[in-house]
């Protein structure tokens, strides 16, 4: 005689479970990567439709933050992580240190990271507005010239009189 034990039911619920858990560290992958698109979207559009204008990074985001972090290729890990307060995944995904057509773009509250851009350099380059210092609402103004096909973007210098 066939024995006839009832199903597992065990892992009737373990496989969904753990689909589910697969799904959201894709997914958590994947926003680590390409950063807050969106904002990367708004960025980029703004750059085009308006090169050679003052671009005020302050309203362009849809999160409150206080600090601007330009981070410049090649940068490395403990930087990011120091500078630009980057967790573990968006460091590893991104992997800023070992490549040169990107620039992220760091935004924190305080210390604390709240989000990222990864800003494609072909793009918008934020090369020459990446420094050792952060940027404020206040002085995240950059302005974006047309050249050789790419937009190259610059800080606006800070108006005298006027403090961070």
């Amino acid at each position: 005689m066939a024995s006839t034990s009832p199903p597992n039911r065990r892992w009737i619920i373990l496989i969904p479970l753990l689909s589910a858990v697969a799904l959201a560290v894709v997914m958590i992958c994947l926003r680590a990567r390409s950063g807050d698109l969106a904002l990367r979207i708004r960025i980029i559009r703004a750059l085009n439709e308006g090169a050679g204008q003052e671009l005020s990074m302050t309203n362009m985001a849809a999160f409150t933050w206080d600090e601007l972090v330009v981070l410049a290729p090649g940068t490395s890990s403990e930087v990011q992580a120091d500078a630009g307060a980057l967790p573990f995944y968006a460091r590893w995904m991104v992997d800023l240190a070992s490549r040169d057509d990107i620039c992220v773009l760091a935004f924190k509250v305080r210390d604390r990271y709240r989000g990222h851009v990864v800003m494609p350099r072909s793009s918008g380059d934020f090369l020459p507005a990446a420094k050792d210092g952060a940027y404020t609402t206040n002085t995240a103004v950059f302005t974006g010239t047309r050249q050789d096909g790419t937009i190259i973007v610059r800080p606006v210098p800070v108006a005298q009189g006027r403090r961070d």
